[in-house]
């Protein structure tokens, strides 16, 4: 007959550890990142942040415990301990179905509003198959506009999609934006971004991960911004050149 409490407190048990691994990592990293502010870049921290979210989802303290614990257990060295535990397990487990929920409800808002967006005009279309023809992307992204979008933004893992607000922009800055996100699609940031949010709601209860977050969302961003300028520099050099 299946434990239900003992699976329970076994998976906790491996988040728990996890939980340690990642976070010692990160608070490590935060601390010499202080010391190496400008002479890294940017692309060096987004890697040593995908590293630590590794750390996170690869429960290798669980497995080194297991090694010296044979009936698979960490923290049964007493009934009241198991039963305490127990109890943690289940309210963290309350937490992460929240905040997947929360998640969800999120994923379900965008979705929504794409329903209330139209497609763009004509001369915004043709920037946007420029950007992907410059980009190399030959997967087909809607480009869509609507009142409620403030700022662009992509969304959609399956089906991407690159949301532009229907303020009118000059042609450059419209190139940029559109360059920008889809910039994103191309380094996978989408999928990158999923995996912090699971993450994140496996470890609702962790502050180092919501920090690290914060940090990745940064990282996302600066890298996307130092792309485009890239490839601003080069146009212009190549234009000089002729």
């Amino acid at each position: 007959m299946i434990d239900i409490r003992e699976i329970l407190v076994r998976i906790f048990s491996a988040i728990f550890l996890s939980m340690c691994t990642g976070s010692c990592m990160f608070v490590f990293w935060m601390a010499l990142r202080k010391f190496f502010a400008d002479k890294i870049r940017p692309k060096v921290y987004d890697l040593i942040l995908k590293i630590i979210l590794i750390a996170y989802y690869v429960p290798a303290g669980y497995l080194l415990v297991n090694i010296f614990f044979d009936n698979g257990y960490v923290f049964d060295f007493t009934g009241t301990i198991i039963k305490a535990f127990y109890a943690i397990s289940l309210f963290w487990l309350a937490g992460a179905i929240a905040t997947v929920l929360k998640f969800g409800e999120r994923t379900f808002r965008i979705r929504r509003e794409k329903e209330r967006c139209f497609p763009c005009k004509m001369y915004v279309q043709k920037i946007f198959e420029d950007c992907k023809r410059e980009l190399g992307i030959r997967r087909s992204i809607e480009v869509l506009q609507g009142y409620r979008i403030q700022i662009p933004m992509t969304a959609g893992i399956l089906k991407p999609c690159v949301f532009l607000p229907v303020e009118d922009m000059e042609e450059e800055q419209l190139k940029t934006c559109i360059y920008h996100e889809l910039t994103h699609y191309c380094h996978r940031d989408l999928w990158y971004k999923m995996l912090l949010r699971i993450c994140a709601s496996i470890y609702w209860f962790n502050p180092f991960l919501l920090i690290m977050l914060k940090e990745a969302d940064k990282d996302i961003e600066n890298l996307c911004d130092t792309a485009v300028i890239n490839s601003v520099n080069r146009k212009e050099c190549s234009m000089y050149r002729q």
